[in-house]
């Protein structure tokens, strides 16, 4: 097939939707088929929205989304409509639905991403206190992306769902199929040499991981408290901060070390966070909000288990006692008091210590076994084609019957 892969960022930035559109574009072409890269896209008018998005904070205290805003989409189409005439494609794909929502051409269109649009209202920050006008805007580009497109692919139960709910989809048009891990495994590594890594890891003390650009979003404070338990229980532990500086009252507690921001399209920063997986006992990812967390199939694909909150896409990721265990989040207002925090981390606690002294070894080889069969691009990217196929077949079957 040639496939018109449509995406508002660089197709080659590796950091880009946090390298996951790298990442699918590649997968893609892997599994053989012909893509044809269209973005980045220019939005239309930016001067003017950025002026009213800033307008709207400082007057009103008001979240304005420029990006949804119909002059922004209807540019977008009409780019990718520019790019893709006389390139004889056969499918439009998308890793998101604002460049396809108001996109009107004679082939399929299929979108793959990690999140429907009113489901995130209230949910991460940056779509909290939204102007009424963004919330119109944005359900209208939702609405018309899944009216529009054949197949509409999502990285969790959670956004198929709430596709669905929302906006009243066929079930049958949604289909689920998790993302991968971003970044490349050292190449010829086996099953041996995980198994060896994971017989390396002490079982008399703890090394947690965490990784994220935010903190409050991601649950630092639950995991400083995590840590902070297990060594006054007994057990060793230190807390490894990836990507963020810990935002901490007063002093930084000794078992707590900041790594800072690694980055990982680079060959230095993929060494480094190879040696910190590795070097890991557990990825803790208490987060209050989370569409895909491509985090927790990055640490499965170095054998180590993931420990995270039950919200958002998460719990598709995470399967309990398969690759790692997943907990309800205390405080689901976001607060995060003192006395939340404190039962939130009892339950990593809890299940951290009983794991430590009884089949930690046997959890690890099964993380990286789920990140071998289903949370790795290679096999995303095999089940996203045959949907692909399969949704040309029924579009060349119509066109024929027509």
């Amino acid at each position: 097939m040639r496939i018109a892969f449509v995406t508002i960022h660089d197709p080659y930035d590796e950091k880009a939707f946090s390298g996951s559109v790298f990442h699918m574009r590649e997968a893609l072409q892997r599994q053989g088929q012909t893509i044809i890269p269209v973005g980045p896209l220019k939005e239309y008018y930016r001067p003017l929205h950025r002026a009213k998005k800033g307008g709207w904070r400082y007057l009103a205290g008001k979240e304005y989304l420029y990006r949804r805003d119909p002059r922004v989409t209807s540019g977008y189409a009409e780019q990718v409509k520019h790019q893709i005439q006389n390139k004889n494609v056969d499918l439009v794909f998308a890793p998101g639905t604002r460049a396809i929502a108001d996109l009107d051409v004679e082939v399929p269109i299929v979108f793959w991403t990690d999140a429907a649009f009113a489901e995130m209202i209230g949910y991460y920050p940056r779509y909290t206190n939204l102007t009424a006008k963004s919330v119109e805007n944005g359900n209208r580009m939702e609405q018309r992306a899944l009216t529009r497109s054949a197949r509409a692919i999502y990285s969790s139960n959670w956004a198929a769902q709430s596709a669905i709910q929302h906006y009243g989809v066929d079930s049958s048009k949604v289909v689920v199929v998790p993302y991968g891990a971003n970044f490349e495994i050292e190449p010829g590594r086996t099953e041996e040499d995980i198994h060896r890594s994971i017989g390396r890891r002490p079982r008399e003390e703890c090394r947690l991981l965490f990784v994220g650009v935010g903190w409050e979003r991601k649950g630092g404070n639950v995991c400083v408290e995590i840590a902070r338990k297990l060594n006054k229980r007994g057990l060793p532990t230190e807390l490894l901060v990836v990507g963020c500086s810990p935002q901490i009252d007063g002093e930084l507690p000794s078992f707590v070390t900041s790594v800072g921001y690694v980055d990982k399209s680079t060959k230095k920063g993929q060494k480094k966070f190879e040696q910190l997986f590795q070097s890991a006992t557990f990825l803790v990812h208490p987060a209050r909000a989370e569409c895909a967390a491509v985090v927790l199939a990055e640490a499965n694909a170095y054998g180590v288990p993931a420990l995270a909150s039950t919200t958002g896409g998460i719990t598709t990721v995470v399967r309990d006692g398969v690759n790692g265990k997943t907990f309800p989040v205390t405080d689901s207002a976001g607060t995060s008091s003192p006395n939340t925090i404190f039962e939130e981390a009892g339950q990593y606690v809890r299940f951290i210590e009983h794991r430590m002294k009884e089949g930690y070894g046997d959890l690890a080889r099964s993380a990286f076994d789920e990140y071998r069969s289903r949370l790795n691009w290679a096999s995303a990217a095999e089940q996203v084609t045959a949907y692909l196929r399969e949704v040309r077949r029924s579009y060349a079957s119509e066109t024929t019957e027509g």
